[in-house]
């Protein structure tokens, strides 16, 4: 027996000699790419051959029973800081090569780190599976919708263009979703990231308010032009004006995005507000919710005060939700709390969003009219062309061309759900709302079950995740899905932290009685 366990884990040699003679041929058809081709293709090319050669050779090597958890969450945590700080638009470039920034440099890390230790250790990997056997529907459709584009795309009019350019897409969303599965360990893991996405959203509203200020794009000096890139496209990322006013758009690309951002961080920073009685987080999410109310303002995005306003609904209608197998117990008096509470916010807010919400139709100026307009004969002349190919689609990127909205840069659909629908046909585009709707279900259900930190946290990522979808319905930037992929993972492993014992003999059913 003893023998034969050795035998289980020590390397096969063969199989490391053919990978090296693989690595040694596919430097040779380097070399001869590099004579024909750019070194920026080359480099694209190759980096996939090479990394599933490295992994392979991990998965062949003998595994270690630890894994440097610590460091993968710390990856993970500046990994989500980063994506939503440093500015998109800001880049190094050398000659050919493949533009460089700190947050590439940070996927590269957090992913050659979270391959090394999924394929040489066994913590990390069992981890995984055991959640991934959890929630078997929502990674089936996970995995199939990531499948799904792939296929769509090789059946398109350029299958081989089209299946490349599905790579962000893979590493932003589907990777980092398993990433994240591997890597949160527990409860702790999961608020000391939503205290850093407090931290960073604090930082973005404080440039976004002194950008407002001063009225001109931050860090525009610092954009980096190339010969790929639109003068339009430029002219846009440093000035972003509407009628004359000025829009925030802090270090995002766009107002939009912006506001997306700090909708989906309010109810964030509210779990870190009810889970703390005293101290600076307390105050500073008490601190952040109205600084948030005046960026989204200050952004001038239609959207991001519909989606804040709902915010405000579904957030109050959680409150008021039993919790527990007593939830029933204090549920009137909590219900006049409540509505004496949420009663005054909602004055407010309606009082100075009067004018956004009845403009959200028609636009509070001819330009807004015609961008509205615009939308419209997107969905009149997309669904058409649906129809035409329901199943699979047109491909990635192509259904922006076959639905022919140009706006001076690229082909263009502001509506990323019918973008995926266009792209991947009613199948993608199903099995996409599935993913987030499971999500929110798994949110939704732990808070009601539990009447902890943990069903807290969880009911709040589900509101962050619907306000998501809601943004899309008119934004199809996909800036956005990284952070809420690794939502979605932290709120499966909440599901699996055990409740704590004072909660399970007292079963307490009200929300505030739940917070420590």
């Amino acid at each position: 027996m003893r023998a034969q366990t050795v035998l289980r884990t020590r390397p096969n040699y063969l199989v490391i000699g053919l990978l090296g003679l693989m690595g040694l041929l596919l430097c040779l058809f380097s070399g001869l790419m590099a004579a024909v081709m750019p070194p920026g293709t080359v480099v694209r090319l190759l980096f996939v051959p090479f990394a599933v050669m490295g992994l392979i050779l991990l998965w062949m090597m003998p595994k270690r029973a630890t894994a440097p958890d610590n460091f993968q969450n710390l990856l993970l945590a500046g990994l989500i800081v980063l994506i939503n700080i440093w500015p998109t638009y800001i880049v190094y470039r050398f000659g050919g090569l493949p533009s460089v920034s700190p947050t590439k440099l940070m996927w590269l890390l957090l992913l050659g780190v979270a391959g090394i230790n999924l394929f040489s250790s066994t913590v990390p990997i069992a981890r995984l599976s055991r959640r991934c056997k959890a929630h078997p529907w929502l990674i089936f459709c996970v995995v199939f919708l990531l499948a799904w584009r792939v296929i769509s795309s090789a059946t398109g009019t350029q299958p081989v263009p089209q299946v490349l350019s599905l790579a962000s897409e893979m590493i932003t969303c589907y990777a980092i979703f398993f990433v994240a599965l591997a890597t949160l360990r527990d409860e702790k893991d999961v608020f000391r990231l939503l205290a850093l996405l407090l931290a960073t959203a604090i930082l973005q509203g404080g440039l976004a308010s002194y950008e407002s200020l001063v009225k001109h794009t931050l860090f525009d000096k610092f954009i980096s032009v190339g010969s790929e890139d639109s003068a339009t496209m430029i002219d846009m990322l440093r000035e972003k004006f509407r009628d004359g006013r000025y829009r925030a758009q802090g270090t995002f690309e766009h107002p939009m995005v912006l506001a997306e951002f700090m909708a989906m961080t309010i109810p964030l920073a509210a779990v870190l507000f009810f889970s703390r009685k005293t101290g600076l987080w307390r105050w500073a999410c008490a601190g952040f919710i109205p600084l948030a109310f005046g960026v989204i303002v200050f952004s001038r995005s239609r959207v991001g005060i519909a989606v804040l306003l709902a915010a405000l609904l579904m957030v109050g209608g959680l409150l008021l939700l039993p919790r527990g197998k007593n939830g029933g117990r204090n549920g009137s008096s909590l219900t006049l709390v409540m509505a004496m509470f949420m009663l005054p916010v909602l004055l407010v807010a309606a009082y100075f969003a009067l004018h956004e919400v009845s403009s959200l139709v028609a636009g509070r100026s001819a330009g807004e009219a015609s961008s509205t307009m615009s939308r419209v004969l997107m969905l009149t002349r997309g669904v058409p062309l649906l129809e035409a190919s329901p199943f699979f689609g047109y491909g990635n990127g192509m259904g922006a061309v076959k639905l022919g909205f140009f706006d001076g840069v690229r082909f263009n659909i502001d509506n990323y759900l019918l973008g995926v629908a266009l792209d991947s046909g009613v199948p993608g585009l199903l099995a996409f709302i599935f993913i987030f709707a499971a999500g929110a279900w798994l949110g939704l259900r732990l808070y009601m079950q539990r009447a902890d930190q943990a069903g807290l946290a969880a009911g709040f990522i589900a509101v962050s995740l619907v306000i998501l979808l809601g943004c899309k319905t008119v934004l199809s930037i996909s800036s956005g899905f990284t952070l809420a992929y690794v939502l979605i993972a932290a709120v499966i492993v909440l599901c699996e932290t055990p409740p704590p014992a004072d909660v399970v003999k007292s079963a307490v059913g009200s929300p505030a009685a739940a917070l420590p």
